[in-house]
């Protein structure tokens, strides 16, 4: 006898209905590029040279670290979810991100983690990286965390068993 969706445990992506569609508009996403060398440019003024040089490394820095975390929160969590994600160079979601559908509850708990513990670490090394270092990693911390970010806050009222599948165009929210 056939089960209905809400019976069924192992149900494919097919059978859940979308929820939740996040558009993300051209005009938000040239903004979001333009903010990094916008960034920089005000952190050469404040530090010079130092500014430049952590404005440069940031980058690299921050998605290893992000990495990282991410990586240890999969396996603390979900060692079988660690195949839904990848690295990923377009934008907004750019690093190490979910390349296909995955747990919403899963994708909130890893980008929250990172966000917070990668301020955290930030904080720590403020002894060693002075103000232009802190600047630096924290304006890529920050821009690289701000999508994911923006799509917890956006779905936040969805329920955590649901489904969140990132494409460049739009975010889908998929539940049975």
């Amino acid at each position: 006898m056939r089960q209905t969706l809400q019976e069924q445990r192992n149900a494919t992506v097919y059978q859940y209905r979308l929820v939740n569609k996040i558009e993300i508009y051209p005009k938000l996403l040239s903004a979001y590029k333009i903010v990094p060398f916008v960034c920089i440019a005000i952190e050469i003024i404040l530090f010079g040279w130092n500014g430049f040089l952590y404005g440069l490394i940031g980058l690299p820095v921050m998605s290893l670290l992000r990495f990282i975390l991410n990586r240890l929160t999969l396996l603390r969590v979900d060692n079988y979810q660690r195949q839904r994600w990848g690295w990923n160079i377009t934008l907004p979601f750019m690093g190490y991100s979910p390349v296909s559908e995955v747990k919403f509850g899963l994708y909130r708990k890893t980008e929250l983690t990172m966000f917070w513990i990668g301020l955290c670490m930030i904080g720590a090394l403020f002894p060693w990286i002075k103000q232009s270092g802190f600047f630096g990693l924290l304006l890529w911390h920050l821009w690289l965390a701000i999508p994911g970010l923006i799509i917890c806050l956006r779905l936040r009222k969805q329920h955590y068993d649901g489904i969140v599948k990132l494409e460049a165009e739009n975010i889908s929210y998929y539940h049975r």
